[in-house]
């Protein structure tokens, strides 16, 4: 039986901040394979893949295969609030859409 997957210490903190900011926050860090940490709905209703990292990490090979096959798709990558809330307004312009 697999490890049971952990969250990294900063995502409740992020998952909390967007959530105040009025995003849906789904949290996906058990889907494991590579897949982000959590998927959150842009207001314009884009579904947004981030994979959440303490500073002083990166992401593993299982990550980085993922971002390499979903090239174009809606991610980021955050280490803080302020930077998953910059990758949100990307895809918060409905012009962008």
């Amino acid at each position: 039986m697999p490890a049971p997957r952990r969250t990294d210490k900063n995502q409740q903190e992020i998952v909390d901040g967007l959530r105040d900011l009025g995003y849906v926050v789904t949290d996906t860090h058990v889907v494991g394979n590579g897949f982000p940490d959590i998927v959150v709905r842009s207001r314009t209703k884009r579904l947004v893949a981030i994979e959440i990292k303490v500073e002083g990490s990166g992401l593993n090979q299982a990550e980085i295969d993922w971002h390499t096959k979903h090239e174009g798709s809606p991610k980021g990558i955050a280490y803080n609030l302020d930077q998953a809330r910059a990758i949100m307004a990307c895809y918060d312009d409905p012009l962008e859409y």
